[in-house]
């Protein structure tokens, strides 16, 4: 078994020239080297962990080769776009945290590597990097975590949109964020996450709580009021003087509109539950082409004509 090489606090100006015999090699750190540029690893084909953090590198280039590499550390330098990975085809995870950037700017994300990346990476680490959204990793289907802390996300769109296009996420963490203390922060990222989200922001997700949230959000929708005009009643009519007519609670029931945007209103008043609420008493005697010794019209004069 191949062991690890280990060079670190190494300065000097082609440090990888030492190690070029080792072609069996697996695993190689490199961090805290002052490196400046990814050079000299194009005979590690079967290099599967490379840790790169903590240099001073600017571009991610000539890992082409690295055909065989899963686990890619290039963290805590340079870079501005994240670039270049086309051909790793086995790479599984991805820590790109807290680049060195310019004022002003964020990481940025090459479409061709996002698309090459798809299938294949499981972990992706973008903390700290001035990100205000989470539309550029939107292609990764099959990120199962993804570590985004401390960035500039200040929009709940931005990143709960974006969300709902990765079905596999089961880990998130987006603390240090603006967002965490938004109203329901939690409850729109459960709502716009993949049901096989297990973990937010280092805090356990419950199925209940999920449950509940959804059946909530469905209530609200289905509790939610119409306004519903005054010509939808015919039986309610009032005149310029402000008289309304007497009108039995069947009268009401039996106008109520029938169209389907308004099912749910009249759902709220069944027949058996209506009580003579309606009724007010007019300031003068109704005129009726029907004759009643109290002259009212009564409830059964206005669906049945007498004989």
């Amino acid at each position: 078994m191949v062991k690890p090489i280990l060079l670190t606090e190494f300065h000097a100006p082609k440090p990888l020239g030492v190690i070029t015999v080792c072609s069996n090699l697996k695993v190689l750190y490199l961090q805290g080297n002052s490196i400046t540029k990814i050079e000299n690893l194009h005979i590690f084909n079967k290099l599967t962990h490379l840790y790169l953090q903590d240099n001073k590198i600017s571009r991610i280039e000539n890992l082409e080769k690295l055909i065989n590499l899963e686990k890619l550390f290039i963290g805590h330098n340079c870079i501005t776009v994240v670039e270049g990975l086309e051909n790793l085809k086995q790479l599984k995870e991805l820590h790109l945290e807290q680049q060195n950037l310019p004022p002003g700017e964020a990481l940025q994300f090459d479409p061709r590597t996002m698309e090459s990346l798809s299938e294949t990476l499981l972990l992706l680490d973008i903390s700290k990097n001035e990100l205000n959204s989470l539309w550029d990793i939107c292609l990764l289907k099959s990120l199962v975590e993804l570590h985004a802390r401390g960035n500039k996300f200040q929009s709940i769109p931005g990143v709960c949109e974006p969300l709902s296009t990765l079905p596999n996420l089961q880990i998130l963490d987006l603390s240090g964020n603006e967002i965490c203390s938004f109203p329901k922060y939690r409850d729109a990222v459960m709502m716009s996450a993949s049901q096989k989200l297990e973990w937010l922001d280092n805090k356990k997700l419950y199925q209940v709580t999920r449950e509940f949230v959804q059946n909530f959000e469905i209530f609200k929708k289905q509790q939610s009021v119409t306004v519903i005009p005054q010509n939808d009643f015919p039986g309610l009519v009032t005149s310029d003087r402000n008289e309304s007519k007497e009108i039995s609670d069947l009268t009401l029931c039996n106008n109520l509109p029938t169209k389907p945007g308004l099912a749910a209103i009249t759902s709220l008043f069944p027949p058996w539950s209506l009580k003579r609420t309606v009724m007010i008493r007019s300031q003068k005697k109704p005129t009726s082409s029907f004759q009643h010794s109290s002259n009212t019209v009564s409830d059964m004069n206005i669906f049945h004509k007498p004989t």
